[in-house]
């Protein structure tokens, strides 16, 4: 079962683009075996066996996964347990519960949820070309004439000598220092 995110301006369900789609599975529904999808994917209900989500795996609160899972991202605010394979960023919110051994490039664990297993940090993998947007041909920035750089004590040696004790700072006192002639 498939849905799209309806408009927020027309409120109906239009076509949107096929990257706002996402599979559902409702909680009316309990699935047990294998399920496979390269959409996003909301579970709502109850899956057990393996799943294999290409986009990111939504786990709602109140929802049960206990599965073999193998995820791009994965966001748990229900119930997942078993062996979980998370290529990008694994978040476990509030209300989240992990009971699994975990491999994941990136963990965020917010204060309230569970987390029980075995952790593996691993690498993140390699952007692809269709990872990254198309980037802009870099432009230099315009060249400036290269000035010394600034140094307050060069300013004190550079003025003559009769001009130098009008610039140096107060020392309290108010005479000069006397000089020892022999």
């Amino acid at each position: 079962m498939s849905y799209r995110a309806a408009s927020a301006s027309s409120g109906s369900m239009e076509p949107l683009a096929t990257s706002q789609a996402f599979s559902l599975i409702d909680q009316h529904t309990h699935i047990d075996g294998t399920l496979m999808t390269r959409q996003d994917l909301r579970v709502d209900g109850q899956v057990q066996g393996t799943l294999q989500c290409d986009g990111t795996l939504y786990v709602s609160e109140g929802a049960t996964v206990d599965a073999a899972v193998d995820a791009a991202h994965i966001v748990v605010a229900g119930q997942l347990t078993g062996e979980v394979l998370c290529r990008g960023r694994l978040e476990i919110q509030e209300s989240g519960a992990v009971r699994a051994t975990v491999q994941t490039s990136a963990l965020v664990i917010h204060e309230g949820a569970v987390y029980e297993g075995q952790l593996t940090m691993v690498a993140p993998p390699p952007a692809t070309e269709a990872d990254t947007e198309p980037s802009e041909p870099e432009v230099a920035p315009p060249t400036v004439p290269e000035q010394e750089p600034y140094s307050f004590l060069r300013r004190f040696a550079s003025l003559p000598a009769d001009d130098a004790d009008d610039d140096l700072p107060a020392t309290g006192n108010a005479e000069p220092p006397e000089d020892d002639e022999p």
